[in-house]
């Protein structure tokens, strides 16, 4: 059962990327987004990688993934470009408000 909280958030990151991120799509963009939500449960609110998969409609497997993904993306110097998309959806997240 999905909480207010987290069709809420869901609802923040839909309008940072303009797109419903749990519509299927691959742009990179939305991807990352996605990669955003999926940290954002699992370390503010402690669900599960099933129940996070639930939410939007992916398989348990594609939000492990997201996590490392994301993870492994924060940590590598290399891919500054990737890490400003990922500070940005975050950012705008945090400061966007629902009306």
């Amino acid at each position: 059962l999905m909480t207010k909280e987290i069709e809420n958030l869901i609802e923040k990151i839909n309008k940072v990327v303009d797109f419903d991120i749990r519509l299927p799509c691959k742009k990179r963009e939305i991807v990352f987004a996605r990669y955003v939500l999926f940290e954002m449960l699992k370390k503010q609110n402690k669900y599960s990688i099933q129940q996070i998969g639930n939410f939007v409609n992916i398989s348990h497997s594609t939000v492990s993934f997201g996590l490392q993904r994301i993870i492994a993306l924060e940590a590598n110097s290399t891919y500054i470009d990737i890490k400003k998309s990922i500070e940005k959806i975050q950012i705008n997240v945090k400061q966007s408000r629902i009306v």
